[in-house]
């Protein structure tokens, strides 16, 4: 994301779609909520579970639904673009980065996994801590 900024800086080329991409922050809110609500030991109150909601809203409208329209309207421009392969490619990154993490919150938020379940190796994980993986 970095990069794209640093040329619509350098370049001063393809303001509007930087500022489309700033909508993805609107979600950081939600999302830096919820890890402070995680790190205070609130995951049982009814401020989580509100976050938990509102942050999933915030997600598909503010990250997912903003990074569909920029890959889409670089697919559709592409051959009149600047350096379009650039834009392309670190879309494309972008992209996998934010399903994985889609996924990862929706399986910790709202698919959580047992207190007690047998790992790969075949043994149980009772007394770990799964903040990291969350």
């Amino acid at each position: 994301v970095i990069w794209c900024f640093l040329y619509a800086l350098y370049t001063q080329l393809y303001i509007a779609g930087a500022l489309i991409a700033l909508f993805v922050e609107v979600n950081s809110v939600t999302l830096h909520l919820r890890l402070m609500l995680k790190l205070a030991d609130f995951q049982s109150s009814s401020m989580y579970h509100i976050n938990k909601f509102a942050n999933l809203f915030t997600y598909v409208l503010f990250r997912l639904s903003t990074q569909f329209y920029l890959t889409w309207y670089i697919i559709h421009n592409y051959s009149w673009l600047d350096h379009g392969g650039y834009f392309f490619v670190t879309m494309m990154v972008m992209n996998i980065m934010i399903v994985i993490y889609f996924y990862r919150l929706l399986r910790a938020d709202f698919f959580p996994r047992s207190k007690s379940y047998v790992g790969q190796n075949g043994t149980h994980n009772n007394n770990t801590k799964k903040f990291l993986s969350d």
